[in-house]
């Protein structure tokens, strides 16, 4: 899955989906990431539906690993820079 979500993470960041998926994997609900990015809560389940699709996962649990598991790939590059 890390491939994947490498490769798609660039389109979701011109999209702005990649805030809107750090504040679901905290733990935050639809209705709370909405609030604190000033979205709809539709806009947010459109983007969870789109990164659901992309990349193969079916539960918020598996959301946050993976964003966890990107973030710590970028910290480990920032590292040896």
């Amino acid at each position: 899955m890390g491939l994947v979500y490498r490769a798609y993470h660039a389109q979701l960041e011109r999209s702005g989906a990649v805030k809107v998926l750090q504040v679901l994997a905290a733990g935050k609900t639809t209705r709370e990431a909405a609030a604190a990015l000033f979205l709809s809560p539709k806009t947010i389940e459109y983007h969870l539906r789109s990164v659901y699709g992309k990349l193969g996962i079916n539960s918020r649990m598996d959301l946050a690993a993976a964003v966890v598991s990107e973030q710590s790939i970028v910290a480990h590059k920032r590292h040896l820079s």
